[in-house]
């Protein structure tokens, strides 16, 4: 039996799959191998902490999120809330014996935390409190404050100057995203986020969209299940695009064209992580979606195929999934996949293979991302200009020296592999960053823009202040 294959996205007969097929039928397969993974204590644990596989009192001394930092805490913070690479001091510690302050503020810490757990304990109907799990913090990164012991709110807003070579000068409040986090049982949590892009001027050109509306279902670090409006787990930027997040303005070319950032998805699915030894873990995330409809260009890559909440067009879902693997200190790397049919009549494929790379090593940070998307089509696809072939990459380095970081990217896109136009872009933006503090950051930098052919005057000079509420 023949199988439909695809060279340069027509049809043609043979046995050879797109690897993004295979990405995602192995993250599937290693979904339900989870299943029968020994137990481990169930325990709320927000994104973060899930992914790192332990609970919030690792990085807070409240139990419930908040509070002073511990030293781990303080390592996940400085290092873009990761702990890739995080060693406890506990050998120096045991060098030399704790003082009689020490012991005391280590009592006292002690002190608020059992205090902590106990009006924790007491808010829990007794059918439940054998079951009374840590509220979470945030969706993501230190945005939010608890306003009760079960919800939480905060955000971040983006601010932003641009000069750019061919006369356009703008100030912009580009965003502006509450956010929210509610835990509604001992395991079952809902977080949001809402995004006002351009003050939400929407007759102006503005935008208010729900970019993520889920619910999760926690189980153990290793398996747990989430439904909603979902981040499409396609390379690391699209989930963790927060502004201050992030050392430059402008998103990579890659994740505004290939892939689409931001880039919200109906569905259901799992995620998890797994300790593989003291060094080794991985990390996963794999839904069942709506995905991508008509609107594919060599203009616009892939950001007018988002359909967001929009009902699926083809009555066909895609599937897509993320798998990373921390190797050694300091470094992860993951591979993605996306595979699902992208036009009305439920005939045309569209598939994704990306792979990303995030290493940090004290203040030297390193961040890369790479992304192919082949695209089915017939005649009036072909007609219409839809291409057969997209891909681009980015590269990033910064250096922290205190407060100041410098800043070098390079970034290249192709969203028509078959021919060479102006829209074979590559960017190159050198940068510094102000860090007043680790919840703001102020940005500087320079882009040059280079077209393959027809050069535009596009250079540009960009500015930023965004932070965390």
């Amino acid at each position: 039996m023949s199988r439909t294959v695809w060279a340069r996205g027509e049809k043609t007969c043979g046995a050879r799959e797109h690897p993004g097929r295979v990405v995602v039928g192995l993250l599937m397969m290693m979904a339900v191998a989870l299943l029968g993974l020994g137990s481990r204590p169930a325990a709320a644990l927000p994104k973060y902490a899930a992914r790192e596989g332990r609970s919030c009192v690792i990085c807070h001394t409240d139990p419930g999120g908040a509070g002073p930092l511990t030293e781990a805490g303080g390592y996940y913070r400085q290092n873009d809330y990761s702990l890739i690479g995080y060693r406890p001091r506990t050998e120096e510690k045991a060098k030399a014996p704790a003082s009689r302050a020490e012991i005391e503020a280590r009592l006292e810490i002690l002190e608020q935390e059992l205090a902590a757990l106990k009006e924790a304990l007491a808010a829990v109907p007794p059918e439940e409190a054998e079951e009374v799990a840590v509220p979470p913090a945030a969706p993501r990164g230190p945005a939010v404050s608890g306003l009760s012991g079960r919800v939480s709110v905060g955000g971040y807003s983006e601010f932003t100057f641009s000069d750019r070579e061919d006369g356009d000068s703008n100030f912009d409040v580009l965003r502006l995203v509450p956010k929210f986090s509610a835990q509604i049982a001992p395991k079952l949590f809902f977080n949001s986020e809402i995004e006002f892009e351009h003050l939400g001027n929407v007759e102006k050109g503005g935008e208010v969209v729900v970019e993520e509306a889920r619910l999760d279902f926690l189980v153990r670090p290793e398996l747990n299940f989430r439904a909603g409006g979902l981040l499409a787990p396609f390379n690391q930027l699209n989930i963790l695009h927060d502004g201050p997040l992030r050392e430059l303005t402008d998103r990579p070319l890659v994740d505004r064209i290939i892939v689409p950032t931001t880039w919200t998805e109906p569905g259901a699915g799992v995620y998890g992580s797994v300790r593989l030894g003291p060094r080794l873990s991985m990390n996963y995330e794999t839904y069942l979606v709506n995905g991508l409809g008509p609107g594919i260009s060599e203009e616009k890559g892939l950001r007018d195929a988002r359909r967001g909440g929009l009902k699926d067009n083809n009555q066909n879902k895609a599937l897509v999934g993320r798998l990373g693997v921390v190797p050694g200190r300091g470094l992860e790397l993951g591979v993605s996949g996306y595979e699902g049919k992208w036009d009305d009549d439920n005939q045309l494929s569209l598939s994704m293979l990306g792979l990303d790379l995030a290493y940090r090593r004290g203040p030297l940070k390193v961040l890369g991302e790479w992304a192919r998307v082949r695209v089915e089509r017939d005649a009036a696809a072909i007609a219409e200009g839809v291409p057969a072939e997209l891909d681009g990459y980015y590269l990033e380095a910064s250096y922290r020296l205190g407060r100041w970081a410098p800043v070098v990217h390079f970034s290249r896109v192709d969203p028509d592999g078959s021919r060479v136009s102006r829209h074979d872009v590559s960017r190159l933006v050198l940068g510094l960053n102000y860090r007043p503090s680790e919840r703001a950051l102020v940005k500087v930098e320079w882009q040059r823009n280079r077209e393959r052919v027809d050069e535009i005057a596009n250079d540009a000079a960009v500015a930023s202040v965004t932070h965390y509420f």
